[in-house]
């Protein structure tokens, strides 16, 4: 017998104390009652009739069942252990990995994740009765609630979910405050994720080979030497252990489709271009379709298409031969020239796409996108600064599609003038520097706020840029960024963090997503491939999740490929299903009732 509440020396001391105690109640005796009375015949008849030897034996039996019932209750609040009835007791830690590739499904239709929920239950329901447990997982899910009975343990068990993203760690295990009772530690997992496993940790697996054929790049952009036209570059990765053919589709909600069926070799990635021309804008869906997919969190990805017609570019020029020679000749562009004494602000560039200003600015924001090379200073427009002689350009936004396609070291400038970059209130910048010169201030600015414009603080005239190989390249990219008419960003599944200012997030079906506002910052979660729409202020803009990292969908690559899969054996019957303190109360609880009717029938005292 042990004692699982309290150390077995404590529970000793409980009880002899307890028995201690009903000995000295009933060693001690009343005082006696003085009662005058008319004779003491009768009491000298009843003294003579009396036997001492049946006084005496009365009283060791009301002590008998004194003592028994107060032991029984003691025992059943110390909690013993009996091994004959409920097993032995101890304290299990159960580690459950639920990574997102305990979703794939086996051979028999359940899940790696389901098999691994059924071998905890095995493993709890194979312990003693009063044995205690803990579970815990490998995402964090299931908090700290430290050690727990076993009806309890079950219902967490079943309750704990799987996850879809996140990386994985091993939790760590409190040891408990019983260090009398025996602690096993399991962790139920299919190898794949890659955490450190402690030292005395039994790993059960639950890994079974399964077929997986994921999307793990696609991307929708236009031909470099005609912008009219999109293509969509698909990346297609058989993670199974055989060949599988694959069916791929692009499709849109608008009823666009392009369909095609190609042979991937097992761990092998295929390319595929698939030209969408024909789509004019908006959201694209890739799906994979192989058969015997037991993993499907990877089969779908989202881009978006922006607008690829043709551009109508508005020049406004006193006369820029280069300027107006290498507008001419980008692909997918028609242009129209005007003196700036002929530009009307209304009317002027109402029916363009952009509009090009060179050396001159209207006094009010034309109606379309503006690119604009040395403009005077206008109230809509940051304050253009001083003018400075031969800025050095001393920096630029590598990831900014305009400044990535120019050679900024080779630009030399014979004068500038740098533009203050303009702030709120909070001290937020408002705009995009694109590239910085020598001098305080930006060489080139870019805003794409409710008036979309990129203005360079310099002419063509005072620099070499018309006369590199790449000008054309910048003005491309410059007019696709004026045009783009929802500026998308891409992003991996999970959680995601976004630059706007108590935004609203819809997704695709239109259903508004849980966010986060913090400052100028926003946090929502992506559990899935999805295409989120973020709205701030009057300001509206697109955000792809997709699946971005090629080892999510390598649900094969498991540390615990060569290991055999576990299988739990048949939980033992107990002995009884009564825990011991049980049985403890129910003897206590008859003995009382035996000692109530013996001393109504005068048997004990």
């Amino acid at each position: 017998m042990r004692f699982l509440a309290s150390t077995p020396s404590n529970a000793l001391a409980l009880l002899a104390g307890v028995a201690g105690v009903i000995l000295l109640l009933y060693l001690l005796k009343p005082r006696a009652r003085r009662v005058i009375v008319a004779s003491n015949l009768i009491w000298n008849r009843v003294l003579a009739q009396s036997s001492v030897v049946s006084q005496r034996w009365r009283w060791f039996l009301s002590l008998l069942l004194a003592s028994l019932i107060g032991l029984g209750i003691a025992l059943a609040l110390t909690q013993p252990e009996v091994r004959a009835l409920g097993g032995e007791a101890k304290r299990i830690a159960i580690v459950l990995d639920n990574a997102p590739s305990m979703a794939a499904r086996t051979q028999d239709g359940k899940s790696r994740w389901r098999h691994g929920q059924e071998l905890a239950r095995a493993i709890v329901a194979q312990a003693g009765i009063a044995s205690e447990f803990l579970v815990a997982d490998t995402m964090g899910f299931a908090g700290s609630a430290g050690y727990v009975d076993r009806a309890t343990a079950l219902s967490q068990i079943e309750r704990l979910p799987i996850a879809v993203t996140g990386t994985a760690r091993f939790p760590a295990l409190p040891v408990g405050s019983d260090l009398n009772a025996k602690l096993e530690r399991y962790l139920v997992s299919d190898g794949v994720a890659d955490y450190r496993v402690p030292e005395g940790v039994m790993t059960r697996s639950v890994f079974s080979a399964a077929d997986n054929v994921a999307v793990i790049a696609f991307e929708a952009r236009p031909l470099p030497s005609d912008p009219t036209r999109y293509q969509a570059f698909v990346q297609v990765l058989n993670a199974s252990l055989l060949p599988k053919q694959v069916a791929l589709e692009v499709t849109s909600a608008s009823g666009f489709s392009a369909t095609r069926s190609f042979e991937v070799a097992a761990g092998t990635v295929s390319d595929q271009i698939v030209d969408v021309s024909k789509f004019e804008s908006g959201v694209l869906r890739a799906q994979v379709r192989a058969p015997g997919d037991a993993f499907s969190l990877d089969n779908e990805a989202y881009a978006v298409v922006q607008a690829h017609e043709t551009k109508r570019v508005l020049l406004v020029t006193p006369g820029n031969r280069y300027l107006q020679d290498a507008l001419r000749l980008l692909p997918g562009v028609a242009v129209s020239i005007i003196a700036p004494g002929k530009y009307r602000s209304g009317a002027g560039a109402a029916q363009y796409d952009v509009a090009v200003f060179d050396r001159f600015a209207p006094e009010a924001p034309p109606a379309a996108p503006a690119l604009l090379f040395r403009p005077g200073k206008v109230a809509w427009l940051p304050d253009p600064g001083v003018a400075v002689t031969k800025p050095v350009v001393t920096k630029w936004a590598d990831d900014s599609a305009m400044a990535s396609g120019l050679s900024w070291k080779d630009l030399q400038l014979e004068r500038a003038v740098l533009a203050k970059i303009p702030e709120n209130a909070a001290g937020e910048q408002q705009a995009l520097v694109v590239a910085r010169g020598s001098n305080e201030g930006a060489l080139v600015l870019a805003s794409d706020g409710e008036q979309r414009w990129v203005r360079l603080g310099f002419a063509l005239e005072d620099s070499n840029l018309q006369f590199q190989a790449d000008f054309p390249v910048f003005l491309g990219a410059a007019l696709r960024w004026l045009t783009a008419s929802v500026p998308s960003q891409t992003r991996g599944i999970g959680p995601i963090e976004v630059i706007a200012r108590d935004a609203t997030v819809t997704d695709l079906d239109g259903n508004k997503i849980q966010s986060l506002s913090s400052g100028s910052r926003a946090v929502f979660a992506a559990n899935r491939p999805n295409v989120f729409s973020i709205k701030t202020g009057a300001r509206e803009f697109k955000l792809v999740a997709n699946v971005v990292d090629p080892k999510f969908a390598e649900i094969n690559n498991s540390r615990l490929a060569d290991a055999p899969r576990y299988m739990p054996a048949a939980a033992p019957a107990p002995v009884s299903n009564w825990h011991p303190w049980m049985l403890l109360l129910l003897v206590a609880t008859v003995l009382l009732a035996v000692e109530a009717l013996l001393y109504h029938r005068r048997i004990t005292l």
